[in-house]
């Protein structure tokens, strides 16, 4: 379908540049803040959704949850508001370029950048989750990885449902959706043996925690054979 707000149009002081997905209940626009020139991701409540009560509760009740977490590797909500009778917020767009991105230009991701999107997933998912917070399933949209090859998420949170969300169930499909991002060898061998793993967030995060230690050790101790290997030649 056409998105709702075509490119160019102003909600206050932001102007839609393009639609970055749809779902039932609301549209997800990258849109510039006129007034700092800073680009957001623009949340809009569908239209035929601002008569419903219960619609319009539910939506402010996760800008709420939004704005309360605070994570560096959680995209922070800006502003909560109301203009020309439509309901919307804006968040951050995370730094870099989604996995959807990333794929799109044909680029697959080495061990090391795989356990660090991993360990950084998972830490800002468990920060959360300990929080009593909600969440919807992650999507090569949600996660973004930088120039320097750090991982931070869209802001997926929500208020708490009755029925727990099956953790273990969740971190595999994390799992599932980074292996068509490997590169052949240590990337995918490592992603297999988790696979065959049962994790929930925390014990991922403690888990990629050490593999990352793990990275760093043998790092260093192949940097101090090259220094040996250079001293010792005449």
């Amino acid at each position: 379908d056409a998105p709702i707000m075509p490119p160019g149009t102003m909600l206050g002081h932001y102007q839609v540049i393009t639609r970055l997905y749809s779902e039932p209940e609301a549209e997800t626009y990258k849109a510039i803040q006129f007034t700092v020139q800073r680009p957001v991701a623009l949340v809009l409540l569908k239209p035929h959704l601002l008569g419903d009560a219960e619609a319009v509760a539910k939506f402010k009740d996760r800008e709420r949850v939004k704005a309360s977490i605070s994570h560096p590797r959680i995209a922070p909500l800006y502003e909560a508001g109301e203009a020309n009778g439509w309901l919307y917020y804006t968040r951050e767009m995370p730094p870099g370029r989604s996995l959807k991105d990333i794929a799109t230009a044909g680029e697959q991701l080495g061990e090391r950048v795989l356990v660090d999107v991993l360990y950084r997933v998972a830490e800002a998912m468990n920060y959360a989750i300990e929080r009593g917070y909600g969440y919807r399933t992650l999507g090569t949209r949600d996660i973004y990885v930088d120039g320097e090859n750090q991982a931070s998420i869209v802001n997926v949170f929500r208020p708490p449902t009755p029925m727990p969300r099956d953790q273990a169930a969740d971190v595999h499909a994390l799992i599932e959706v980074l292996a068509p991002y490997a590169a052949q060898g240590k990337a995918r061998s490592m992603l297999h043996d988790l696979s065959l793993q049962s994790h929930d967030w925390g014990k991922l995060s403690a888990a990629m925690h050490d593999i990352r230690d793990d990275m760093s050790e043998r790092s260093l101790l192949n940097r101090a054979k090259d220094e040996d290997i250079a001293v010792a030649m005449p």
